[in-house]
């Protein structure tokens, strides 16, 4: 769950954000409160969008890094246990012959 904030609310925000103060011209109504755009220094938001995604690309390249520099696999001779996926493979496969017998009968 923290993971899935982490990842989904900065984005947006950091994107608006950079649109937003790449505008030239704001629609401002007669109470004097920003609008909708309507036009945009395009170049500059081009610059931004590009440095951001260059920036994420930084990023994930550093912990990709850092994650083959700092595994550690698992000691020689320890076998891996299947067990969990065989059991989730054979309960569905039973509720699908369930199923089957309930559409047949």
């Amino acid at each position: 769950m923290l993971l899935r904030l982490i990842g989904t609310i900065p984005g947006p925000i950091i994107f608006g954000v950079t649109i937003d103060s790449t505008c030239v011209l704001w629609d401002v109504n007669e109470c004097g409160i920003k609008g909708a755009c309507w036009i945009y220094d395009n170049i500059r938001m081009a610059h931004m969008l590009v440095a951001i995604s260059v920036t994420c690309k930084v990023i994930t390249m550093f912990f990709n890094g850092l994650a083959i520099v700092l595994y550690k696999p698992p000691p020689p001779g320890t076998e891996v246990s299947f067990q969990s996926q065989n059991v989730v493979v054979s309960t569905i496969s039973i509720e699908e012959d369930l199923n089957k017998v309930e559409n047949e009968g």
